[in-house]
């Protein structure tokens, strides 16, 4: 690159400003910024640098590396103003400049690595206040890095023609079991069994499903059909597949769309290093724009710097802009035909400059905080726009827009990102001013289109289908505030790529210290990508199998399919030599039988039914609950107040494990009792209500009133008797009816050579030492009762089924067992023992190879296992949610008819604020789960 060459000197601007340019030789004035200068001139007052000849690089719209004419260019300083100066090596061509990588290149930058330098230092686990303490609804079995060689519990290994561990499915095994296992299933909370055909929601997009039936012929041919609950064969196995995965730490069956790196909020301040721009162009001669407006790039709410974008009033209403109009016309600004500014339409516009004043409530006065450009009218291009002053008014309790300076003509684009929040009343324009033009163009390459698509791609990835909202109205009235809608990057049509640029699009840009793209956003305050995506955080022996010799117990046992696209895979499609993508399983579900016909068995609610309290999304971005610390091969929770960039990182860090759903233990005698009734806020042996959804709040969700009762002892909530008065919306679901506690179904587990080890591991699952010897000296029924959990609504206390072994149902024998039965010429005949004491002794064999040297409940995946099937009775479970304001001391906290369990987590994120930015607890840390604390909520 040439080196260009000029003068230093003071030039006034249009307003009487005088501000520094360098004075181009045979060229025109070229503006500059203090952190570009060579370290030899950045020390220098503005004074002492007028007049002075100098020689830089003319590298993205901007002059960069200026030193004084004739000397080498060395590395500046990073900052504006510049302080002391920091000592860098000199370029030379053997020595680049060492280039920061952008924080979001795609491939992803070098991850960042945890390391022991500076790290987060780890506090132990603190139990909360009783009163103030719950278990989250789901938690994480450790899943740590497997023993792909192990005799029993490893890979299948081998090649086609010696596949080991694996046998095949031509004949049975002489020393594999095979034959069938009767099994009874036993309800011990209300199952959820939905009849999800022909359901449509209804106009709020609330859906209310029955309870999943079919007719049953009568025994032996007596009697008259009758209905009865329909347990799919398919539900058992997927619980028993996903328990047997846990338990034997087998891969995960299916691991499919977690390749793409995640997202989070950015912190509000770090949105004033977002600078406006546009696209020009398409194809390989495509740039970015930059439009600062007026504020150079980088100096945004520095030193009374106003906003680079013009503020666009949009959805004012006529209440809450009193006091920034002085007549009783609309305050929304429209183009001159009356129509509402459309996005991307190039305008010219006059504006005012503003102080924007907080209103501070503890000192009760309005404090300065930021300048901003606001618009006051529109024209097209071209055209002049009426010139409207701005007068307003200073009022209490409201912010207070003090216009300070001159007003001007500037043209510029209107960018509409849509009323995204609640109390947004601007939409942006992105301008330049031709009187001190501060644009500036970048080469739109690959790397940054990769980097939009990583963005738009995380935004889209943390919305499930159904969650987002279009405008209804989007060219209604101007005077019409429209509800709350999705931003616009998330609602384009199908045709439209949003993850590809093109000529026109408007966005914000993010420079790194050496003045390049850094990064690329669809909002101000937009979401961070991590370094590093979740299946780089997956141990490859726990990766869902690739070929045949991979497969893992509970891919031999229960069946396999390849998930992994191998043309687009990472791994050699030819590893191993196996082209199959699928294995049979040795393990089938009979038909599930319901012991009791409905009538007996099903418990209806009339009316609409009983609307569910609202099932929280999963969001696998919290590292704080899906990401552990790695430890020996193990997973640990996150040290409290890690940094959210630090969660995750390329090394020192894995997933959690296999989510599982705590049961939901100490209830009191009457908690599934008349559950129609709305008992939400009524405290009833320790526990509240949780399942139902309570009934909407005497405020509203957007007010600052105080939401609860008199007494401050719970929230208060509508009871006119009315239909209007329950929470029923696209949030949740109701159900009109459910399976009774008590209620018993039947099924049958065919098996086809498994070995002792597989066999044992299916066996415990059927029992979970309910019945069975524990193996370790106690006897059978000894210690609490354990669950399997099943069906929809499991965080909310559903599903939770105890499994049994009916052993005279069963028919368990070995391969030669089978072939001297098959042999014999006499009478068939039931033995007398289907379940040999050979069979129930491969429970102590697989216990064995889980734990050679110790005892099988310690082992960490076990115990987290067993703490989930069992509970703790003295701990409520229920989402996280945060103590109101006013809400007496005494009194537990009782579900908020609002929901904002994501309250919970902005409160954990306030990270100068005691006990905060605490993970998810460990089920593996002992015997029963450990609490969350609730947090105290924001102060209003």
């Amino acid at each position: 690159m040439s080196s260009r060459f000029g003068t230093i000197a003071w030039k006034t601007t249009a307003d009487g400003a005088r501000k520094l340019v360098i004075i181009e030789d045979g060229a025109g004035a070229r503006r500059f910024e203090r952190r570009f200068l060579d370290e030899a001139l950045a020390g220098l007052s503005d004074d002492d640098l007028a007049d002075r000849s100098v020689e830089f690089d003319w590298t993205g719209g901007r002059a960069k590396r200026i030193r004084a004419k004739g000397t080498a260019a060395t590395v500046v300083a990073a900052s504006w103003p510049a302080a002391t100066p920091t000592p860098q090596p000199a370029r030379t061509p053997d020595r680049p400049v060492a280039r920061q990588p952008p924080r979001h290149m795609a491939p992803a930058r070098p991850a960042r690595q945890a390391t022991t330098a500076g790290r987060q230092r780890e506090t132990p686990y603190r139990a909360p206040d009783p009163l103030n303490a719950f278990i989250n609804p789901y938690g994480f079995i450790p899943a740590p890095q497997r023993d792909q060689s192990h005799e029993a519990l490893g890979d299948v290994g081998g090649t086609l023609t010696d596949r080991g561990r694996l046998s095949g499915h031509d004949r049975l095994r002489a020393d594999r079991w095979s034959g069938t296992i009767g099994v009874t299933l036993t309800v011990a909370t209300p199952l959820l069994l939905l009849d999800t055909a022909g359901v449509t929601p209804d106009k709020d997009g609330h859906a209310t499903y029955g309870v999943l039936e079919r007719m049953v012929p009568p025994g032996a041919g007596k009697g008259k059909a009758e209905s009865r609950p329909h347990l799919p064969s398919t539900s058992v196995k997927g619980m028993l597949r996903s328990a047997y995965e846990a338990v034997t730490n087998s891969r995960f069956g299916v691991f499919t769309g977690h390749d793409a790196r995640l997202g989070y909020r950015m912190a509000a301040r770090d949105g004033l290093a977002s600078i406006p721009a546009r696209v020009i162009g398409n194809g390989e001669t495509a740039e970015i724009e930059l439009l600062p407006g007026t504020t150079p790039a980088g100096h945004q709410g520095r030193h009374g710097a106003p906003m680079h974008a013009a503020w666009l009033p949009a959805y004012w209403t006529p209440e809450g802009s009193k006091h920034v109009r002085s007549d009783q016309s609309d305050f929304n600004i429209v183009m001159p035909d009356g129509s509402r500014p459309e996005h991307g339409t190039k305008v010219r516009a006059y504006i005012q400059l503003v102080q924007h004043h907080r209103w501070d409530r503890r000192s009760d006065t309005h404090t300065p905080d930021f300048q901003l450009w606001w618009v006051r009218s529109l024209a097209e291009p071209g055209q002049e726009p009426p010139r409207v002053p701005l007068r307003t008014s200073k009022q209490k309790r409201a912010s207070w827009y003090e216009p300070i300076g001159p007003a001007k003509v500037v043209d510029g684009w209107v960018c509409v990102t849509n009323r995204n929040i609640d109390r947004k009343h601007d939409e942006r324009v992105f301008f330049y001013d031709a009187d001190d033009d501060l644009r500036e163009t970048f080469e739109l390459d690959e790397r940054l289109h990769r980097i939009w698509h990583d963005i738009i791609l995380g935004y889209r990835n943390a919305h499930r289908p159904g969650e987002l909202k279009a405008p209804t109205d989007a060219k209604g009235a101007a005077d019409a505030k429209p509800a709350p809608v999705s931003s616009r990057h998330l609602l384009l049509h199908d045709d439209v790529k949003p993850t590809k640029l093109a000529d026109g699009d408007l966005l914000y840009v993010r420079l790194d210290a050496r003045g390049e793209i850094d990064s690329l956003y669809p909002v101000t305050i937009a979401r961070e990508l991590f370094s590093v995506a979740p299946i780089n955080l997956l141990d490859r022996s726990l990766r869902p199998a690739d070929t045949i010799s991979e497969l893992s117990p509970a891919d031999r046992v229960f069946g396999w399919v390849r998930t992994e696209d191998r043309s687009t895979g990472d791994r050699d499609s030819s590893e191993g030599g196996d082209p199959a993508g699928a294995w049979r399983g040795s393990l089938r579900i009979g038909p599930v039988v319901c012991g009791q016909s409905s009538k007996a068995a099903v418990e209806r609610f009339e009316g609409r039914g009983l609307p569910l309290a609202i099932l929280g999304q999963p969001k696998p971005g919290q590292g704080r609950f899906y990401i552990g610390t790695e430890r020996a091969g193990h997973p640990a929770p996150l040290p409290s107040g890690l940094p959210k960039a630090d969660w995750f990182v390329s090394t020192g860090r894995m997933l959690r494990g296999r989510k599982v759903y705590p049961h939901h233990a100490g209830l009191p005698k009457g908690y599934w009792k008349e559950p129609t009734t709305d008992r939400t806020q009524k405290l009833d042996g320790g526990r509240y209500q949780e399942y139902r959804r309570p009934r909407k709040s005497t405020v509203a969700d957007d007010s600052r009133a105080n939401p609860l009762n008199r007494d401050g002892t719970a929230f208060a909530t509508q009871h006119s008797g009315g239909v209007k008065d329950e929470n029923r919306n696209d949030q949740n679901r109701s159900v009109n009816g459910w399976v009774r506690p008590g209620t018993t179904f039947t099924f049958t587990v065919d098996v086809r050579n498994l070995s002792e080890v597989e066999l044992g591991a299916l066996l415990w699952l059927l029992d979970l030492d309910n019945a069975c010897s524990t193996g370790d000296g106690a006897a059978p029924g000894d210690g609490p009762r354990r669950f399997h959990r099943l069906g929809l609504g499991k965080p909310l206390g559903f599903g939770s089924v105890q499994l049994t072994v009916d052993p005279a149902r069963t028919d368990l024998r070995t391969g030669q067992s089978w072939a001297e039965y098959y042999q014999s010429l006499g009478p068939e005949q039931r033995p007398q023992d289907g379940f040999p004491a050979q069979a129930r002794d491969s429970v102590d064999t697989f216990k064995k190879a889980v734990a050679p040297a110790g005892r099988f409940d310690d082992v960490p995946h076990i115990r987290a296992f067993l703490a989930a099937s069992t509970g703790d009775p003295s701990v409520p479970v229920h989402y996280p949610r945060v103590r109101p304001n006013g809400l007496r001391v005494d009194v537990p906290v009782p579900p908020d008819p609002r929901g904002r369990s994501f309250e919970w987590f902005v409160q954990n994120e306030r990270l100068q604020e005691p006990d905060r930015g605490v993970s998810l607890p460990d089920l593996a840390a002992g015997a029963l789960p450990l609490p969350l604390p609730i947090h105290p909520a924001k102060e209003r």
